[in-house]
């Protein structure tokens, strides 16, 4: 495991988990380095890439030891997080970003090579200091680009650059937190959650409608992050901002959920991050004020034990949570103006997946798509046998759901192929405790892009047993 972080002392750093620098690193760029990396493997060849951008104008990508791929050159600065995604149906990843140029600015996409993707990139004619966020917003199976500039406005285009109707949308102030993608109301669509400078925080459907909106009265920043926080099926939205509050707000109620927000006693630049820290079923919210405290709370607002951490320096980006020792529980990773820290949480981590990291996924695509790896263990019974049930409903459209029994404990591999035995997904592939579980399939591959029509298997394998489930999607 290793962490990689730009500067602005122009370098892109990485180290081991002991601290140590990674070989291959630090990377010079020409210029600061305020860029979120991502990283995926952008050019199908089965190795991850590292792709972030700079105040030199260029859109790097990198190998994970440090050598450039590629330098795309172009001449405004690039703050924002670069996202990755399968614009065009193949088998690698295309890159979205957003530049600052004065008080211009554009959006591109660019294939691995270096060369543009067709239809772009797209002048807005705005400046924009976050990135993209990137999903199928009607669910017809081609992928969207959202952005939010400093003109006010949340722009959302297709996948050829061409705007969408409803689009721009106007608001009161400019953004400084990127946008998310997440299907608020079960629908099968995305929604578009945007935060700005006036704590306007704005829920819109696919074709620019509002459908939920809340004000904080101040800056809303550093991105808003999704969880279920309470189990009861419907997402909360997570932010901070300039008003020393953390949110847990439910659009779909118009209401915070009870013990929160909560006063972080000055206010934050990050996003709030969530992980079972504890490993009883429940998710943890991990805050940080911009003055260097760093707290954990339980999903009820109250404050895990221990907490809250306080640094010498300012915490300015969001927190990552990740098990960087393989030690079977969660690590923090906190970036201050000093340096990077790291807090060991010494109980067992859970399973359940979440919003662990800016932007949500290490893509930095911003989208919310935990329904693709949704297990929940009932732990008061233990099953006999290793059993797999027949998908639930069959055909399908736009979920389905298959029960799964684990009689010890063991990986779980969940993958999804189609007819040809092409795989199409990776749903699980964990070490779980024996239990019931529960998982879900919404139709989508592995770039979260909607399948065809058509006759899908899902295999499950659990030690030396296997099942394989035949379903249909239908549109």
């Amino acid at each position: 495991m290793r962490f990689i972080s730009g500067s602005e002392d122009d370098k892109l750093h990485g180290y081991m988990i002991a601290g140590i620098t990674q070989y291959g690193f630090p990377f010079s760029a020409e210029d600061n380095i305020r860029s979120s990396p991502a990283g995926g493997d952008v050019d199908g060849d089965g190795n991850n890439e590292i792709v972030f951008g700079s105040h030199d104008g260029n859109l790097y990508i990198l190998s994970t030891n440090g050598v450039q791929e590629l330098a795309y050159m172009q001449t405004g600065y690039i703050v924002g997080a670069p996202a990755l995604v399968n614009l065009d149906g193949d088998e690698d990843l295309e890159i979205v970003f957003t530049t600052q140029n004065g008080s211009n600015g554009k959006v591109y996409a660019i294939h691995h090579d270096g060369t543009d993707v067709d239809g772009f990139p797209v002048d807005i004619s705005e400046k924009m200091l976050v990135g993209a966020a990137v999903g199928d917003l009607e669910g017809d199976g081609s992928m969207d680009i959202v952005v939010v500039t400093w003109d006010d406005n949340i722009h959302a285009m297709n996948a050829d650059g061409s705007a969408k109707a409803g689009f721009p949308f106007q608001t009161g102030e400019r953004f400084n937190s990127p946008p998310t993608l997440v299907d608020l109301d079960n629908d099968g669509d995305l929604e578009i959650v945007a935060g700005n400078d006036d704590g306007e925080l704005y829920c819109l459907n696919h074709n620019g409608n509002a459908m939920a909106y809340f004000s904080t009265g101040d800056d809303i920043r550093g991105g808003i992050s999704v969880a279920d926080l309470n189990d009861d099926g419907s997402v909360e939205l997570l932010f901070t901002g300039y008003d020393d509050l953390v949110h847990v707000w439910n659009p779909t109620l118009n209401a915070e959920l009870d013990g929160w927000p909560i006063d972080l006693g000055y206010n934050s630049l990050s996003g709030p991050v969530t992980a079972d820290l504890d490993n009883d079923g429940d998710l943890e919210v991990v805050a940080a004020m911009k003055q260097g405290q760093l707290t954990v709370f339980h999903h009820d607002g109250s404050v895990m034990n221990n907490f809250p951490i306080n640094f010498s320096g300012d915490i300015e980006t969001t927190p990552a949570i990740g098990d960087l020792d393989n030690d079977d529980d969660f690590e923090i990773i906190v970036g201050t103006t000093q340096g990077l820290e790291v807090i060991d949480i010494k109980s067992e981590g859970g399973t359940r997946d979440s919003w662990k990291m800016h932007r949500g996924n290490p893509h930095r695509n911003g989208l919310y798509d935990i329904t693709l790896v949704s297990i929940e263990p009932d732990k008061d019974i233990l099953p006999g046998e290793f059993f797999v049930s027949q998908n639930f409903p069959n055909p399908f459209n736009p979920t389905t759901h298959v029960n799964i029994q684990l009689p010890e404990q063991n990986n779980l591999i969940v993958s999804i192929y189609d007819v040809s035995s092409r795989l199409i997904n990776i749903l699980a592939n964990d070490k779980l405790d024996a239990g019931f579980y529960s998982i879900e399939w919404n139709g989508k591959d592995k770039f979260g892009q909607a399948v065809p029509t058509g006759v899908y298997f899902m295999k499950v394998v659990s030690g030396d047993f296997t099942a394989t489930k035949k379903m249909v999607f239908i549109k």
